[in-house]
């Protein structure tokens, strides 16, 4: 019973801190303007490469320290690859800081969803529910007055989340459950309730951009 009560606490803490990160995420430009009037704007725009390459180093330190295989620590090239492509692609530099935000979304959903799931399949479920807050995240500040909506961030929002996926794949054990799937095609009458729930807010969203 103890046990089960740490599990349920933990499972509510967590939910609860992917809500919070969430919800922090349109005020992240607020840390960029103290660190850019603290010190310099140029300093501010480096600060998000700053933070990849301290953890490119962290997880290659970290894989060779518990001796990961050759193929798991590869995958930290395909994250550098997207990685340049956003910031040579985005000439906004205060964009750049959607790669560890949405890195560190991953793996914060993916502590809150292996409570109660564990498959290989959770990635691609963590995958679609980080990319989902993406969206969810472009919408908070398409009504915030002080930030505006681009359909661009989102699929650096996803781009982002990718990377956090790979970075989990390297260092977690392969599995071969999809049972969530399952799970999800027993459940075709829940889930058309929610996208109705989801096209009804997105007309609503549009409707109020509009406005």
């Amino acid at each position: 019973m103890n046990t089960n009560l740490k599990i349920k606490n933990l499972r509510i803490i967590l939910w609860l801190s992917v809500a919070i990160y969430t919800l922090s995420l349109p005020y992240a430009i607020v840390a960029c303007n103290v660190i850019a009037l603290r010190w310099s704007p140029e300093f501010a725009e480096f600060v998000p490469r700053l933070i990849l390459l301290v953890a490119g180093a962290a997880y290659i330190f970290y894989s060779i320290k518990v001796k990961l295989p050759f193929k798991k620590m590869s995958l930290l090239i395909p994250c550098a690859i997207i990685s340049c492509l956003i910031i040579y692609l985005e000439p906004n530099p205060n964009k750049h800081i959607h790669i560890p935000e949405y890195v560190l979304m991953t793996w914060l959903l993916f502590e809150a969803i292996r409570i109660d799931y564990k498959g290989a399949g959770i990635f691609l479920l963590v995958f679609l529910c980080s990319s989902f807050l993406g969206v969810l995240d472009e919408i908070f500040q398409g009504i915030h007055p002080l930030r505006f909506y681009g359909w661009q961030d989102m699929i650096i929002n996803s781009s982002s989340s990718f990377i956090g996926i790979l970075s989990l794949i390297g260092l977690r054990e392969d599995q071969k459950n999809w049972n969530w799937i399952n799970q999800l095609k027993k459940m075709r009458g829940s889930l058309f309730v929610v996208l109705l729930g989801i096209l009804s807010a997105a007309v609503s969203c549009y409707m109020l951009f509009k406005v």
